[in-house]
């Protein structure tokens, strides 16, 4: 690695190197050595060292009066971060250290500090030393051994050593005047146009940069994508509404893969149009109320701790009937991502806190959603019809539509007008559900209280060959009985009849071709069981010792049916 010569020159001098070795030095000395890095001046910055390689107290700490106007003094601070540098006339969120503006978290000669080099093997990403760019910072520059994103990095927009001219900020790779603010990266951060739910740089908030090994997940930096986010390229994604991921991770260097006629991503999708009820940040199909990526309105992002609540972020938790996954506040009991519990996704809708296959109890599919439209606020009526802010939803069982307030006999519980005596998902509070998660059971709100009978679920498919019965979480299970039951049953099987069971031959041979033989009761005579149907489907009685036959011209064993 070539470093920058005047950094390379000092460093591999003997007294330098015993220097950067010595461990533990004592305090005046470990701050003046960070002030060294902040000293524009040649002179300054020589004496500085001096100093410290003399590793007297007493001579730092005075040193450090003496140079601290020459380091500091004008420079403009400290830099990010407590850098050891000066950011003074610097652009784009560099730093000045030995009298030139660098990146911190992308030059291996001043990785996160104005005196910390990197080793010869290693590279510079996001402030640290590594051996291998993350993914979140795919592209290694060869003129600063950085890791860099070049989607959003002024100083390799679009490429390395690509300078976005004074002025300019890098979007999507490109220089521009300013950020698109209806964009996936609507937010300028020296120079760069970020998402502040996934930029690792920029996470939550300018400069708030997290390690390399790290996720920036919903604003927050975290060892792992959050509940429902996918890692993607370096990023956690929302598999569901990503239009670059839709359905599935795509190739990091891939085009999106929504585009076109069909731009948007909507429940892992690509089409033309959000589901109702969803909003469009950006090509993203997205739930503006529970979204703690597009909080409310797009591109806003709750972070540091907060949910989405709502619409909007919040600091105090989940309204009651609502649970936290991740950063968004969601309803267990029809949300088809967390179905009943954080992560529990359905293949066909969530009806009351379990996955089933249909919505039942009066209830709509929204989405995958089993939804009270008499009722609830953000799908009054219809899926997707939401009432405005300070309105609620009131139903008269045949329609229902956002008014001012609820009527007397109900009770509004978040914009829900309901009646706490009968409603399954309010019943004598509200949020307080009568779902169980289990679908074998009937639930119910009866004067305010809830009922889960046993058995309402019924299995019963009406083929009597089969043993119908019902799990608590998967349903209904029908189970074919196997051959040696069936044999069991029925000594000699011949065929199945779904409506009448096992259809078989006695010990004389009564063959049947899809009819149930209740009793043989006259064996050795050829007779007609049922002589008002076809004899094609009509079982017959035959003998199988020759020289018997039958009088409608079978053949002794039966084999020659009309």
């Amino acid at each position: 690695m070539t470093k920058k010569l005047a950094l390379l020159a000092f460093l591999l001098s003997p007294a330098v190197l015993v220097a950067v070795a010595m461990p533990g030095c004592a305090k005046p000395c470990n701050d003046l050595w960070a002030m060294c890095g902040q000293c524009s001046d040649p002179d300054a910055v020589r004496q500085c060292r001096e100093v410290v390689n003399r590793a007297d107290d007493d001579a730092c700490s005075a040193a450090m009066e003496s140079l601290e106007t020459a380091c500091v003094g004008s420079g403009g601070g400290s830099g990010s971060g407590g850098s050891g540098g000066s950011t003074g006339a610097c652009q784009n969120g560099q730093t000045l250290c030995d009298g030139q503006c660098v990146s911190l978290n992308a030059d291996a000669d001043y990785c996160g500090s104005c005196v910390n080099p990197c080793a010869d093997n290693l590279v510079c990403a996001a402030g640290q030393c590594v051996g291998v760019c993350p993914a979140a910072l795919p592209t290694q520059c060869p003129e600063t051994f950085g890791c860099v994103n070049t989607d959003t990095d002024p100083l390799n927009c679009g490429g390395c050593a690509a300078v976005c001219t004074e002025g300019q900020v890098c979007s999507q790779g490109l220089c521009a005047d300013a950020c698109d603010p209806e964009s996936a990266t609507p937010t300028e951060c020296n120079g760069g146009c970020v998402n502040l739910a996934t930029d690792l740089l920029n996470c939550g908030q300018c400069d708030n940069t997290c390690s390399p090994a790290e996720f920036c997940s919903v604003g927050s930096c975290a060892s792992e994508c959050a509940d429902g986010l996918t890692p993607c390229c370096g990023a956690c994604v929302d598999t569901d509404s990503d239009p670059t991921h839709c359905g599935a991770c795509a190739d990091c260097d891939a085009e999106p893969l929504c585009s076109g006629a069909e731009p948007l991503c909507s429940l892992g999708a690509c089409t033309d149009e959000c589901a109702p009820g969803l909003s469009e940040c950006a090509g993203a199909c997205v739930d503006l109320n529970t979204d703690a990526a597009n909080c409310g309105f797009c591109g806003t992002v709750c972070g540091g701790g907060t949910v989405c609540a709502n619409g909007a972020c919040s600091s105090s938790g989940c309204p009651t009937g609502q649970t936290q996954c991740g950063s968004s506040c969601v309803e267990p009991n029809s949300d088809p991502s967390n179905c009943g519990e954080c992560g529990n996704v359905c293949d066909d809708v969530c009806n009351l806190g379990s996955c089933q296959g249909a919505c039942t109890g009066g209830m709509e599919d929204c989405n995958g959603a089993c939804i009270d439209t008499q009722s609830d606020p953000k799908h009054c009526g219809a899926c997707g019809n939401a009432c405005g802010s300070g309105l609620v939803c009131q139903g008269d069982g045949q329609t229902a539509s956002c008014v001012g307030s609820c009527d007397s006999n109900f009770t509004d519980c978040d914009g829900a007008c309901v009646s706490l005596q009968d409603h399954v998902s309010h019943c004598g509070s509200c949020g307080n559900s009568c779902g169980d998660a289990n679908i074998c059971t009937a639930d119910s709100c009866n004067g305010g209280e809830c009922s889960n009978p046993s058995g309402g679920g019924s299995c019963n498919d009406g083929n009597s060959c089969t043993e119908d019965s019902c799990d608590p979480k998967d349903g209904c299970i029908y189970t074919a009985y196997t051959q040696t039951e069936i044999e069991s049953l029925c000594q000699q099987l011949e065929d199945m009849d779904p409506t009448k069971g096992c259809v078989f031959c006695d010990t004389y041979g009564a063959l049947c071709n899809n009819s149930a033989v209740p009793d043989v009761t006259n064996p050795g005579t050829c007779s007609i069981i049922d002589p008002n149907s076809p004899h094609k489907t009509t079982c017959y009685l035959c003998t199988t010792q020759a020289p018997y036959g039958c009088d409608l011209g079978e053949t002794a064993d039966c084999t020659d049916q009309p």
